[in-house]
């Protein structure tokens, strides 16, 4: 009867200690799972973040270098128009 009863016991706790054994397998695995999935998010948002940044830094770029020009352009005219004021001015004032 005591042995009877000491299988009967083994028995249960080899039963609960595989049960526990495959629960914690499960975890584990549900939480790798998990983790390489929340990495692969943050690599992909990682990637939509320099995406749009290097869009906006070449969007910025353009914007800059047109600035650019149109300031050369206004800087060229208004010498070329301070240069024609000048001659016409000493022409006027020599002359009379």
């Amino acid at each position: 009867m005591q042995n009877k009863l000491q299988e009967i016991t083994d028995k249960i706790y080899r039963e609960g200690l595989e049960k526990g054994q495959s629960e914690a397998n499960k975890i584990v695995s549900d939480a790798k799972a998990q983790s390489n999935q929340i990495i692969s998010d943050a690599k992909r948002e990682a990637e939509h973040i320099i995406s749009s940044a290097k869009k906006e830094t070449a969007e910025m770029k353009s914007n800059i270098e047109s600035e650019l020009k149109l300031f050369a352009t206004q800087a060229s005219e208004a010498l070329k128009t301070e240069i024609v004021n000048l001659v016409t001015d000493k022409l006027a004032t020599s002359n009379v």
